[in-house]
């Protein structure tokens, strides 16, 4: 004689799983099917005019120099430093009571 203690349990969500299974799969599919496979005209589209263009090739014949930059800054080859005039006066100057 066999006693039972829990019965058997339906399983009801089997064609829930697998309906959401197949939806993550179609979306995970048309995303990498846009991803690769599509050419997005978007180039296209924001930079249209012939202005915006010209500008880009503007800024594309700018000569940069670093050390002309750095030369400005340090006045001449040498660097400037300021000494502070005060002493710095942070924190306890007795921290143990000692004089």
């Amino acid at each position: 004689m066999a006693i039972v203690i829990q019965e058997d349990k339906k399983k009801n969500g089997g064609w829930f799983g697998f309906g959401l299974l197949f939806l993550v799969l179609i979306i995970v599919g048309l995303a990498a099917y846009y991803l690769f496979f599509v050419q997005p005209a978007l180039i296209d589209n924001t930079i249209g005019s012939t202005g915006q263009l010209q500008a880009i090739d503007d800024l594309k014949s700018i000569q940069f120099s670093s050390v002309k930059i750095l030369e400005q800054f340090t006045k001449g080859g040498k660097q400037f430093i300021p000494i502070p005039s005060t002493p710095n006066t942070q924190g306890n100057a007795t921290p143990f009571g000692v004089q």
